[in-house]
């Protein structure tokens, strides 16, 4: 988990009276004492989300909600870009009212945090019983401009303490306006004896310790840490990866050397996953949705995961059935990250001899996968090893380690002082983290 702050101010729609230009008036009364309530606490007015209590959209046929809800919203967005510039007029409310009012507003709310309580943390396939919010298209809040509360009045631990009567979210949209525009300073700390490999946020990763001269996996969580290695990972394992549900995926070696996948689940302990007619499998990546990520891969001449591969391929495991990936006209692919969003990074490479120089895991060029479609991003980061639900990628850009944000493109990529493999927290916090037993955890500015 992570904790993020935004800014919200309270409307319930404008119905009574259907009054069209005295609800754009209002629009613009309440944008500028939103503004002035953010300034007296001190508050840079950034973005701010008017909250539109829910109600019964009429389509805009002349009923006393629609037309007067849509001219609210114009009034609240022309206002906030007066006040704070492009980006910083938000709206909150409930799925039909998005989708046929809120829409329909002129100009259009910049994002959008929608209520849809289906336990689901992601921000696509919104949907009501009579409503539902397209993933595409050029007015649906498709580029990073949406925030999903998936669950309310939730109880729970974070950090030691606990919460209760809480809503829960996932965002991909602005918390602060002009996300884009950031810069970064770096805090390190210990790692502890669980050396970090996935990380979820600053007090929860998952890695491997040494025990004797063997790495085990293991979960480090404020300050505890857990050795989940499997019974069978006689030669070594590692955690790759960790969600907010605690649970963890990873590999090990076997007394032969032969790879295997698992899946470590709390209170239950960790499940051998091998890809169907492959000798090695490693999985690298699990989502709060429980969709892991892997790599599999057949050695060439002798029986060691560790020799270079003759084939290899990536995959998606959803507890029950592989689904394989591959990048277009590939010749062998890898996955290493994935986030709540399903969106997936990884590597490629399109010579044989490519794949048999470098092995398993060491691809040539970078590319990210969303909703069928991959894309090279080896322009902005040749080795990507996670994604967070923000779209931030981290990995190499060689020879450096640092950030790359999906989102921005070429030229977005930041350097980190991570000396090794890093990977970034499935939050919507930025945390790198590396295998020297530190983790760097990002500041934004």
């Amino acid at each position: 988990m992570g904790t993020r702050a935004s800014r919200i101010t309270i409307r319930f729609p404008p119905c009574s009276g259907g009054n069209c230009q005295a609800a754009y008036n209002d629009g613009v009364t309440q944008a500028n004492n939103a503004a002035t309530a953010a300034g007296a606490l001190g508050l840079p007015v950034s973005i701010i989300y008017v909250d539109i209590e829910n109600y019964t959209p009429d389509d805009g046929t002349g009923g006393t909600c629609s037309l007067p809800v849509q001219n609210y919203l114009g009034g609240w967005d022309t206002q906030m870009h007066t006040l704070a510039g492009a980006g910083s007029a938000g709206v909150y409310g409930n799925v039909c009212p998005a989708l046929k009012d809120f829409v329909n507003a002129l100009p259009e709310p910049d994002d959008v945090w929608i209520a849809a309580w289906d336990n689901r943390r992601t921000i696509w396939g919104l949907s009501a019983p009579s409503c539902s919010i397209p993933d595409s298209g050029t007015q649906w809040w498709t580029s990073n401009q949406r925030m999903h509360q998936f669950s309310t009045n939730a109880s729970g631990k974070y950090g030691g303490f606990s919460y209760s009567l809480i809503d829960q979210n996932v965002d991909d949209a602005a918390v602060l306006a002009n996300n884009g525009s950031k810069t970064y300073s770096w805090t390190t700390q210990s790692a502890g004896q669980c050396y970090a490999a996935g990380i979820y946020d600053a007090t929860h990763w998952g890695g491997y310790q040494y025990v004797g001269n063997v790495f085990d996996a293991c979960l480090y969580s404020n300050g505890t840490v857990t050795d989940i290695a499997p019974q069978w990972a006689v030669l070594g394992s590692g955690a790759a990866g960790i969600n907010g549900l605690g649970q963890a995926v990873g590999y090990g070696w076997d007394s032969n050397y032969g790879v295997h996948g698992f899946i470590y689940n709390p209170g239950i302990g960790s499940t051998q996953i091998d890809y169907t007619g492959a000798n090695c499998t490693m999985l690298t990546g699990i989502n709060d949705d429980g969709l892991a990520v892997g790599t599999w891969w057949d050695f060439l001449n002798v029986d060691d995961c560790d020799d270079p591969a003759s084939t290899m391929g990536a995959f998606m495991y959803n507890g029950s059935k592989f689904t394989p990936m591959s990048f277009p006209d590939a010749v062998c692919t890898q996955v290493t990250g994935i986030n709540g969003d399903n969106q997936i990074v990884g590597g490629y490479c399109t010579l044989q001899s490519e794949c048999q120089a470098v092995g398993p895991f060491d691809c040539t060029s970078g590319f990210a996968y969303s909703g069928g479609e991959y894309t090279d991003i080896s322009a902005g980061i040749d080795d990507p090893w996670g994604i967070n639900d923000s779209g931030q990628v981290s990995g190499e850009a060689y020879p450096q380690y640092g950030l790359y944000n999906l989102n921005l493109g070429p030229g977005s990529f930041v350097s980190s002082p991570a000396a090794g493999l890093p990977a970034i927290d499935d939050a919507a916090d930025l945390a790198l983290v590396a295998g020297a037993g530190n983790v760097y955890i990002t500041k934004t500015h």
